[in-house]
C-alpha cells in the first residue's frame, strides 16, 4: 500500500543502528517500521541522544510486544510508537495499538484495524 500511495520505501541489507541513524537523518523519513530488538539497538547507540530524528511522526512496531522501556523512550524522544500486527494472508496490519493505549495497558497487542475483526480463542 505504501508504494501504491506514491511514498518512498528506504531498504538496507541488513540491520545497523549507525546506518539507521544516517538514513533518517538524511533521507528524513515520516514513519519507521522496526521490531524491539532493533529499536533496543538504536537506543543502546551512542548515538541515540543527539540524533536528529525530527522527521519521524510516528515508529511502527511488528514481531512481538513492545517492552514498555522501549515505549518509555521512543515517547521521550517524541516519536509515538505504534504496536502493529499483521501477516501476508490478513494485509499489512490487522492489530494495531497507539502510544496512549499502550502506555494505560502494557503487553496488550491493541484493536482490530479497518475492516478487520478479532476473536480471541483459547
Amino acid at each position: 500500500p505504501a508504494l501504491y500511495a506514491g511514498a518512498s520505501v528506504i531498504l538496507h541489507e541488513r540491520f545497523d543502528a549507525g546506518a539507521t541513524f544516517d538514513a533518517i537523518e538524511e533521507l528524513r523519513p515520516t514513519l519507521s517500521v522496526q521490531v524491539p530488538a532493533t529499536m533496543q539497538a538504536l537506543t543502546s547507540h551512542a548515538r541515540w541522544a543527539g540524533a536528529d530524528l525530527s522527521s519521524l511522526r510516528m515508529i511502527a512496531c511488528g514481531s512481538s510486544v513492545i517492552p514498555e522501556r522501549l515505549l518509555r523512550a521512543f515517547i521521550k524522544r517524541g516519536i509515538p510508537p505504534v504496536q502493529v500486527y499483521g501477516s501476508t494472508e490478513t494485509g499489512p496490519v490487522a492489530v494495531y495499538q497507539t502510544t496512549d493505549t499502550a502506555m494505560r495497558k502494557p503487553g496488550s497487542t491493541g484493536r482490530e484495524a479497518l475492516h478487520c475483526e478479532l476473536r480471541i480463542v483459547g
